[in-house]
């Protein structure tokens, strides 16, 4: 296994224990995941409670690239999007194209357990594999 890809994974672990411990001890009920530059695959594991507020930030560069991330999802009534917004970084003057984040914001509802999964890729070039998938598997308890 490459260095590479063995940095990514722990990386990934890493991050993933850090929002199960945060996320279920947290008594402020909002709960924000901003993944670093460069992470684009995934499976992240969050335990949240009734009513609680999810942000996550991913990095993207519709602007620049036309890359940007969609989501998948199957269970509205455990989570509802209740907005998506790209916040551009602020470049010096005359500098274009740069990237930015995305902010997606959700809300808990009922019980249960939901798969968000993200997919970074442009969405004119249809039969094209995403560039990245990040799959967050979220228990509302």
């Amino acid at each position: 296994m490459g260095f590479a890809k063995h940095f990514m994974q722990v990386t990934t672990l890493l991050i993933a224990l850090a929002l199960m411990v945060s996320c279920s001890q947290r008594k402020d009920h909002d709960n924000v995941i901003s993944l670093p530059d460069f992470v684009t695959d995934a499976n992240i594991k969050v335990i949240l409670n009734q009513n609680d507020t999810l942000k996550i930030v991913l990095r993207s560069s519709p602007d620049s690239t036309g890359y940007d991330w969609s989501l998948e999802f199957n269970n509205p009534d455990i989570v509802k999007i209740i907005s998506k917004k790209y916040v551009a970084d602020k470049l010096p003057r005359g500098y274009t194209g740069g990237g930015g984040n995305s902010i997606w914001t959700f809300h808990t509802g009922s019980k249960g357990d939901v798969l968000l999964k993200f997919k970074y890729e442009r969405d004119w070039e249809k039969g094209i594999p995403p560039s990245g998938v990040i799959s967050f598997a979220i228990n509302v308890r």
